[in-house]
């Protein structure tokens, strides 16, 4: 145990011994605290030199190269040299984009000129995926059986389904958001309907003797959604903002798989049920929906965690009526003749909850009423100039 012990102190001395020795051969790390002497002395002026070299070669690690960021800025500020503490905090920005300004340790310069620009992600990247449940809506029921019969009935369940998403988004403005999302989907739902009914049998459910077919349906896509989000924000430090947003979403179906089968409810308990088909040629390959969505954004380092709960309004049926009815394909005979299914006019509304990460990318730049002062600035100060020479002559 012993032992044990004096290796743990030996490896912790070492590396304690290791950075007091970096720290004092580091030339970077020896001109760091150099600069601090010399800011806090007022010697402001020779900051540059020892800062400068340091910074524009990447020879500081994080904290310490945001120090020597804030003291060379501090500097410039404080001498009057605005062109170049303004391209060293573009610098800083890039490097630092979401430093939190501290109103006990920064000073008001320092404040105010990290304040004049924008310092929101203007690019955003990510994934996102999650589950959802489909929604039929009929506008057009067909089959081989009396369809406005009362007595006969039609029931749809509907079964968890998922998605997945690839997704970039652009910032025109700090609360706005235009998103693009390209993602791959799966729904399912189930469909029992009674095609006819007898008068002799005694079913074991107890109900009417009868005869009917129940499918579930998968269907897979591919989608891409454009759109635009409004963060609702209390402050631009807050960690938690809600959102909301409208979008448009286009679909290529690329599968749509039938698990079907017809049974005589009477007691005797016929049941036909064959193999999977294939009902992709009775879909519509392109579809569109209105997405509606909110959600949450939480706030970590370099990017965000999503949580958003959406609902997509299919804007015309997904079924393919030149199909319906075609018995020059074999997989309508099938379906029309053994299971005695005939496909109705439907869309397929889906809600959805879905979780994400998206990764934030910055591009400093002046705010736009910060521009046209220095502009304004630039032109009062040519002005005068060219007065001054007018003078002279």
């Amino acid at each position: 145990m012993n032992k044990i012990l004096s290796i743990v102190f030996i490896l912790l001395t070492w590396h304690s011994f290791g950075q007091i020795i970096e720290a004092e051969t580091d030339p970077c790390l020896v001109n760091l605290d150099k600069a601090e002497v010399a800011y806090e002395g007022g010697n402001v002026e020779i900051i540059s030199s020892l800062v400068r070299d340091c910074l524009d070669n990447n020879g500081l690690k994080k904290e310490n190269r945001t120090k020597a960021y804030k003291l060379l800025i501090d500097s410039y500020i404080f001498q009057g040299f605005k062109d170049s503490a303004n391209s060293y905090m573009v610098k800083f920005l890039k490097f630092n984009p979401e430093y939190e300004i501290s109103e006990q340790t920064d000073r008001r310069e320092f404040i105010d000129l990290h304040e004049s620009y924008r310092n929101y992600p203007i690019f955003a990247f990510g994934i996102k995926g999650g589950i959802g449940l489909s929604q039929l809506t009929v506008f057009n029921e067909y089959g081989v059986h009396n369809t406005e019969d009362q007595s006969l009935s039609t029931s749809y369940k509907v079964k968890p389904g998922f998605s997945a998403e690839l997704f970039g988004a652009y910032h025109p403005h700090r609360d706005g958001e235009i998103f693009l999302d390209l993602g791959y989907s799966g729904y399912k739902f189930e469909e029992t309907s009674t095609l006819f009914e007898y008068a002799d049998g005694t079913p074991p459910d107890g109900g009417t003797p009868r005869s009917e077919y129940n499918y579930t349906e998968s269907v897979n896509s591919l989608n891409l959604s454009l759109g635009y989000k409004f963060m609702i924000r209390k402050s631009v430090k807050a960690k938690v903002v809600p959102y909301i947003g409208v979008g448009i979403r286009g679909g290529f179906l690329f599968s749509s798989n039938l698990d079907i089968s017809r049974s005589i409810v009477d007691g005797s308990q016929f049941t036909d049920k064959g193999a999977i088909v294939n009902a992709a040629h009775l879909r519509n390959r392109w579809n569109s929906w209105a997405t509606a969505m909110i959600g949450l954004k939480i706030k970590i380092p370099k990017g965000n965690i999503l949580m958003e709960f959406g609902y997509d309004y299919n804007l015309y049926s997904i079924s393919n009526p030149d199909e319906r009815f075609n018995l020059s394909n074999e997989r309508t005979n099938e379906l029309l003749f053994r299971y005695n299914y005939v496909t109705n006019d439907f869309g397929l509304n889906n809600f959805y909850l879905k979780i994400g990460y998206n990764f934030n990318f910055y591009i400093p730049k002046k705010k736009k009423q910060f521009r046209e002062k220095k502009s304004n600035a630039d032109k009062d100060s040519k002005v005068e100039g060219n007065r001054k020479i007018k003078d002279e002559k």
